[in-house]
This record gives structure tokens, C-alpha cells and sequence, in this order.
């Protein structure tokens, strides 16, 4: 498996949605970003899995939101909400 799914399309989206959100340009988010260093609170982080199911069109679990992501890079975040669109992590 590749470090990251950079350049395919659900990552690609994702990855879009979270710069909007966090006021960034999208070649400032590294893979190995610190997602601690974008200051996502628990509001924007709804906000984020909120528009990523609806780009992708996939249920993202709701503990995606709840869960603590100081600890994730960037492509760890985007690796996570990914997983509801290939039907894991689904709250179903």
C-alpha cells in the first residue's frame, strides 16, 4: 500500500474540504502535517465530516468527530474519513 492515497480522487476531495475549512491553501497541507497545527476544533471537525459525506456521498462514523485528532497528520485524517467510502467505518 502507498504512504498516502495523494492524487486519487476521494483523497483529493478530502483534502480540499479541510483546507476550506481550516483557511488553508491545499499545497500548505503536507501528508506529515501535524493536524494539531490547523486548530480544528470539535465544530470544525463536524463541519469537515459533514461535507465529506455529502462530496463523497458515504456515512462517516460519527466517533471520526468525537475522536482526538491532535495526534493524526494530515494524511492520517484524510486516510480515516476516507474509510466510510469504501464502506468502512460506517455507521450503519
Amino acid at each position: 500500500m502507498p504512504a498516502t492515497y495523494e492524487g486519487h480522487e476521494p483523497y483529493d476531495t478530502l483534502l480540499r474540504i479541510i483546507a476550506h475549512h481550516t483557511g488553508r491553501q491545499v499545497d500548505e497541507l503536507r501528508p506529515e502535517t501535524p493536524v494539531r497545527e490547523l486548530a480544528i476544533d470539535s465544530i470544525t471537525a463536524a463541519e469537515i465530516v459533514s461535507q465529506a459525506e455529502e462530496a463523497v456521498g458515504a456515512t462517516i462514523s460519527l466517533h471520526r468527530v468525537l475522536d482526538d485528532w491532535s495526534a493524526l497528520t494530515v494524511d492520517g485524517l484524510v486516510r480515516g474519513l476516507a474509510e466510510g467510502v469504501d464502506g468502512h467505518g460506517r455507521d450503519d
